[in-house]
């Protein structure tokens, strides 16, 4: 729906920095980023009467918010590569914030944002190789 007339088009600058160390058995893994975002769209369910007053129409931008945001954090993987039991642990640290004018002047937290994930993966072979 983005034509960047009526709606714009969104774009994003992502800046990543990070590094790994591994050997035969373990892999870490450490990476930071930080994207600006723009060109953002929220849709509105808000009310729009039509058909009252004299040629009362529905224009399009209506039904949209826009703006800009940011997205920053840090993700570290440990990974177990080798024996019967293997898997990683994954935690993220990161944050989400938009800004809109038309919700205020302080930016907020976006609907996706979520400050802490932590993820775990195992494997184990029944049976050795």
């Amino acid at each position: 729906m983005a034509d960047d007339e009526n709606v714009p088009i969104s774009s994003a600058i992502h800046y990543i920095a990070g590094a790994s160390w591994e050997n035969k058995n373990y892999l870490f893994d450490v990476e930071a980023y930080y994207k600006d975002l723009n060109g953002l769209s929220e849709y509105t369910t808000r009310f729009v009467p039509v058909g009252f007053g004299p040629s009362r129409t529905l224009d399009y931008e209506e039904f949209f918010y826009t703006g800009t945001g940011q997205a920053k954090g840090i993700e570290f993987l440990l990974q177990k590569k080798t024996g019967r039991l293997t898997g990683w642990l994954g935690y993220t640290f990161g944050e989400v914030k938009y800004d809109f004018e038309a919700f205020g002047d302080e930016p907020f937290f976006a609907n996706q944002d979520q400050t802490h994930e932590f993820k775990v993966v195992g494997n184990f072979k029944l049976s050795p190789q």
